[in-house]
């Protein structure tokens, strides 16, 4: 059974494919493998950005949490293709902040799974404004909101 998420539910991509879920996969993994290759790290201690350090290091378990994190991002953004057929997407957060190669990898999983058709004319980018860019956005939202209710009241 999946990890359960902040919202309540299980399975949701937030648990496998954010910083938190990163963390808490490479706890688990940690608790349940009491290996050499483990011994070194406390469980207490690690966060997303610590997998990140051990995965660049080759370490076989962030090796293992990362692809799976790799895996169930790439299938989230085949659903959304498949879905909603956008012709953009822009992935932003702090995971996204860990480097280029997290993008290519998922550009390269995303068009082996994904249907040709569908996928091809899609362009994914990393967002520019990193980690803020989600609390960016919605606050740029909510200012175009707001202006295009006051347009439509005739309130200048």
């Amino acid at each position: 059974m999946a990890a359960l998420c902040n919202c309540g539910f299980r399975g949701c991509l937030e648990v496998f494919a954010s910083g938190t879920g990163i963390a808490r996969m490479m706890k688990e993994q940690l608790a349940l493998n009491n290996t050499d290759i483990s011994k070194d790290i406390i469980i207490e201690t690690v966060t997303s950005e610590s997998v990140f350090e051990l995965y660049q290091q080759g370490n076989q378990m962030a090796i293992s949490v990362i692809e799976t994190m790799l895996n169930a991002l790439s299938f989230g953004i085949v659903n959304l293709i498949h879905t909603f057929n956008p012709t953009t997407l822009i992935l932003g957060g702090g995971v996204m902040k860990n480097g280029g190669w997290i993008l290519a990898s998922v550009k390269e999983r995303v068009a082996r799974i994904g249907l040709r058709s569908m996928i091809d004319p899609v362009h994914i980018f990393r967002a520019k404004l990193g980690s803020d860019s989600g609390l960016i956005g919605a606050a740029y939202q909510s200012f175009v909101y707001k202006n295009q209710l006051m347009h439509s009241e005739g309130i200048e």
